[in-house]
């Protein structure tokens, strides 16, 4: 399917998806960077980087030395920095949204299901929202696009073009590693060793040879390298916050969906072995990070490819589920620091995030029991 075809059939869709995009867009808000409050945050780094550009800066800790594709972009542009990036942190968000429905509709996935797990993804402000309101974190978007055509191009077999955008994804986040074993394991699962081998240490090793040799050009002001970072941060899997927000609380309102329908999620990991490889790894580049729902939003294109498999398979027709869900999405994107409303505390945001979920899970059990016995369902891809 070419982008022409794509655009052409799905005009009416595509419109829908961008005047929600559009309304996010303003319930989002964007942060204010003169506020005293941000004076600590870690976007003054990329505003400095930005600076320099073209050239790198020598006054940036690691690890944000190394993600210089955002800041440079941003520098280069013919306007003030922080519309630079706002510009820029738009346009990359509108273009994560057509790339990821054009992905989901390639993997067979009828259009209607898969416009609206985008739509859910829009309505994750983690995922989602939080680097539209922090536009200076233009990496991370740029980051889930890479992570996405890398994943599209992997199942492609589309080795070169899986090459060039691993070597752009590394120039972003160090997070496009994590496709390396994922790809790996690919190859592996689907007896591809012969045919593919040397062809995928040919795609992988370009990019790879990029990621070290940025680490040994640019010297970064201090900051901790990966050890020390996995030492300082690792500790927190000792409290069961952060596990409920890498696990639970990331995905609200729709974290528990899979596990209601457990017997297609096994199924579908099952033939699927580099997926939850891939999520795995990027639960463990938690470990290197404090924002814990936020590092987690590279398992979107996972669990969002699920959520539209339920939908073609165990929702289709449900309408009055469907607006009970994305009613509860709505709520949930409500925040106590971020957006245009901000909520008085944050136990007034995890009491509504709360209760969105038991409401989204108790309307999915509803709907699992109402549904009758039927024929689990494999996806085609």
């Amino acid at each position: 399917m070419t982008i022409s075809q794509f655009l052409s059939e799905n005009k009416k869709l595509l419109l829908l998806i961008y005047m929600v995009f559009m309304f996010m867009l303003f319930f989002y808000g964007r942060i204010d960077p003169r506020l005293e409050i941000y004076d600590s945050w870690d976007f003054h780094k990329y505003l400095l980087m930005a600076e320099s550009s073209p050239g790198i800066s020598s006054d940036i800790p690691q690890p944000f030395a190394f993600r210089i594709l955002g800041p440079y972009l941003a520098g280069l542009l013919p306007f003030e920095l922080n519309t630079g990036f706002y510009l820029l942190s738009l346009l990359a968000s509108a273009v994560l949204i057509f790339v990821f429905f054009f992905f989901l509709c390639s993997l067979k996935i009828d259009r209607k299901s898969s416009a609206i797990a985008v739509l859910f993804f829009i309505l994750n402000k983690y995922f989602f929202g939080y680097s539209i309101w922090n536009y200076y974190q233009l990496n991370d978007i740029l980051s889930l696009i890479f992570i996405l055509l890398l994943l599209m191009f992997l199942l492609k077999e589309s080795w070169l073009r899986f090459a060039i955008v691993l070597i752009i994804g590394v120039l972003a986040r160090e997070t496009a590693i994590i496709m390396i074993p994922v790809s790996l394991i690919y190859i592996l699962e689907r007896r591809l060793v012969k045919s593919s081998l040397l062809k995928w240490l040919a795609a992988v090793l370009p990019g790879l040879v990029v990621f070290i040799i940025l680490r040994l050009l640019i010297e970064p002001a201090g900051g901790q390298n990966l050890w020390e970072a996995f030492l300082t941060y690792s500790a927190k899997l000792g409290s069961p916050g952060p596990w409920m927000g890498m696990t639970v609380i990331c995905t609200i309102p729709l974290s528990l969906v899979p596990l209601i329908y457990l017997g297609d999620t096994i199924a579908f990991f099952r033939r699927r072995i580099h997926l939850l490889v891939f999520i795995i790894l990027v639960f463990i580049s938690t470990l290197f990070g404090i924002n814990n729902e936020r590092l987690m939003a590279p398992v979107f294109v996972v669990f969002y490819t699920i959520i539209a498999l339920f939908i073609k398979s165990r929702i289709t027709g449900k309408l009055w589920l469907l607006y009970i869900l994305f009613a509860c999405a709505l709520v949930s994107t409500f925040d106590d620091w971020s957006g245009v409303y901000v909520l008085p505390s944050r136990n007034v945001m995890i009491t509504m995030g709360l209760i969105s979920l038991t409401i989204a899970t108790i309307a999915t059990i509803a709907n699992k029991l109402t549904s009758g016995r039927s024929k689990k369902y494999l996806p085609e891809f």
